[in-house]
């Protein structure tokens, strides 16, 4: 006997579900966002320099001006990114489809090299709790001390956000237009604002306050991380040696693991969060199924993106 259909389609959205080519983004401005995205096999191609930074900060001012998102943290090393905030407006996608594609056309340029930069699309952790923002805030500012890089976050010389937590001044950058040409006829050169906005939780302090007590965090984490690094017999590489690596080359070990659903340390979260995920996929399977098979009125979840018209779907879940 043949499963009926109100039975049938529960597991068919779940297989659907289990087969979507990638995680569904949500485009809700509310939400803080952890976002990491690492080179094509983790090639180290972005050795500090000087030159590189201002390349690097450059972007990320420029777009940040232009897409209104708010920054808590940033961190570049040589083969990956990290990077704490939150868009103003359903925009996080289109920021970071601009700085990634600027980060890897301009890297490529300036150190002589062709073809992908990055290893795929960029992995967005959405951040549940005040707490688990802070979390994320202090992962990203000693990331260089977890890695083994540097004792000190402070000493790491690519693109990094500490100096700026700590004196609360906007940084700016140069941003080459080749685009435009001057009146010499050379790229135009604009000059663009990189601003970090305080946690939520320390707005309402003071400034001296606010640096205080991050400063007393950071410190905290920095030398739990370093403690721990010793303890398991392994040193740091420091500032010098990481300046002088060649570019291309690859790490000793490179760290695989699942994509986290969100970050959040909170068992609790999780599971609610992963239960509010499987209804908005649910919900955007059977309105792509039924917009892509002609019907143009079928409400989607708010926050996501249409799929493409151009094909139709198997008409299993109707």
């Amino acid at each position: 006997m043949e499963r009926p259909q109100a039975a049938l389609k529960p597991l068919l959205l779940y297989l659907q579900r289990k087969n979507l080519g990638h995680p569904l983004r949500d485009r809700n401005p509310d939400l803080y966002h952890l976002v990491t995205v690492r080179t094509l096999e983790a090639y180290i191609w972005i050795v500090p320099s000087d030159k590189l930074n201002k390349i690097l900060g450059g972007i990320l001012a420029r777009y940040q001006e232009i897409y209104r998102v708010s920054i808590f943290a940033y961190c570049i090393l040589g083969n990956h990114l990290h990077l704490v905030l939150k868009p103003t407006l359903p925009n996080l996608d289109e920021f970071m489809e601009n700085v990634l594609r600027e980060m890897a056309r301009r890297v490529n340029r300036a150190i002589g090299r062709r073809g992908y930069f990055w290893s795929r699309r960029y992995d967005d952790q959405v951040i549940l709790s005040e707490e688990d923002l802070l979390e994320a805030f202090l992962y990203v500012t000693t990331n260089p001390v977890k890695h083994g890089l540097v004792a000190e976050a402070s000493s790491w010389p690519g693109l990094h956000c500490l100096h700026q937590i700590l004196d609360e001044k906007p940084r700016q950058y140069p941003f080459v237009q080749f685009s435009k040409e001057d009146e010499f006829g050379k790229p135009m050169i604009s000059y663009h604002t990189l601003s970090l906005t305080p946690l939520p939780q320390m707005s309402a302090l003071n400034r001296n306050n606010r640096v205080r007590e991050l400063r007393a965090m950071i410190a905290a984490r920095q030398k739990e991380l370093a403690t721990a690094r010793r303890n398991a017999g392994l040193g740091f590489l420091g500032a010098k040696a990481i300046r002088s690596q060649p570019r291309g080359s690859k790490p000793v070990t490179v760290s695989y693991s699942p994509r986290p659903i969100c970050y959040s340390k909170d068992p609790e979260i999780k599971r609610q969060y992963r239960a509010d995920r499987r209804f908005f996929c649910d919900a955007y399977i059977d309105a792509s199924i039924r917009f892509r098979s002609g019907d143009l009125t079928a409400e989607f979840p708010s926050h996501c993106f249409k799929p493409p018209l151009h094909r139709t779907p198997k008409k299993i879940c109707q």
